[in-house]
């Protein structure tokens, strides 16, 4: 079996691409650039191809597309309000939806399997990034219930782990975004002030690397979930104060939180996810609590800062 991950240099793209080969399939990974600070061991696996590139290129995508038997789409413009300031939002629909709605077509015309993409929580959050996902969901059903696409999609809780990028990471990629981990990680690691938005006490998942890519993986392997909407988190919520000083106390930072107003694009709520219906429908359930998740994360953001 071969399979398609369009973004696969991306934080998750790239641990899926290393999960399909540990378990042996043949992979081809798209992207419009390649992370050689973390990835140079992919391009020594014979089961791999990495193809640079954009997914709006037909004369590109399209025999990528008809070479699978599964896609799984990663590829997009991320981003809270990074998306509402500091990208083009022309640029991100166009990825986001644009992009998506072009894969599915190929997928359409090539009769492929099943193609699996990420989404984000039903959160009332008005960015290009919320809009864009949400839009998304939309033409996925309706290309699983009007043209009989296989089509799955993991709705994600807040991922975490090694190669997330940070907003002023310098590894070659054309974007980069602030998420919180490895936000407050490089900040306490360096003694910074760690900036919470609002009081903090909003609540979110977090959910660590390997057992998203375990989630892709089942969504791959079983049959009998195809056109459904499934909810993937750890199944349990912390505050973001909670985080910042579980993260202090594991870098042994003397960090100071202060508060700031949100950002644009953002609003203060609490982030749950039922994992029942997870389990049911993929037969798996996270392993890795948050404590063990942040140790072996803070590792690669010290190997970063010393370079």
């Amino acid at each position: 079996m071969r399979i398609l991950v369009t973004g696969s240099s991306g934080f998750i793209g790239s641990f899926i691409v290393d999960k399909l080969l540990e378990k042996g399939y043949k992979v081809t990974g798209i992207d419009i650039w390649f992370n050689e600070f973390d990835l140079k061991h992919q391009l020594y696996n014979s089961h791999f191809e990495f193809v640079k590139g954009s997914i709006l290129g037909d004369k590109l995508i399209s025999p990528l597309i008809s070479d699978s038997d599964v896609v799984i789409h990663m590829a997009g413009i991320l981003g809270t309000s990074e998306t509402l300031e500091k990208y083009d939002i022309h640029s991100v629909a166009e990825t986001n939806i644009m992009g998506t709605i072009k894969i599915l077509k190929l997928i359409q015309k090539h009769e492929i399997g099943k193609i699996i993409l990420p989404s984000v929580p039903d959160v009332p959050w008005l960015n290009p990034y919320k809009i864009t996902k949400s839009s998304v969901e939309e033409f996925v059903k309706l290309y699983h219930k009007y043209f009989n696409l296989n089509t799955i999609i993991l709705r994600l809780s807040n991922v975490y782990g090694p190669r997330e990028r940070w907003i002023n990471a310098n590894l070659g990629a054309p974007y980069n975004y602030q998420k919180v981990v490895p936000t407050f990680i490089m900040h306490a690691l360096q003694n910074e002030p760690l900036t919470i938005y609002g009081n903090g006490e909003q609540m979110a998942d977090y959910i660590y690397i390997d057992d998203v890519t375990e989630a892709f993986y089942k969504a791959i392997i079983r049959d009998n979930i195809v056109g459904k909407t499934i909810p993937v988190g750890y199944g349990r919520s912390i505050s973001v104060n909670m985080l910042a000083d579980t993260i202090l106390q594991l870098t042994n930072s003397k960090s100071q939180k202060i508060y700031s107003q949100m950002r644009k694009g953002e609003v203060p709520l609490n982030i749950s996810v039922n994992t029942k219906f997870m389990q049911e429908a993929l037969g798996f359930k996270p392993i890795i609590d948050l404590v063990t998740g942040l140790k072996r994360t803070i590792p690669y953001y010290k190997e970063k800062i010393s370079m």
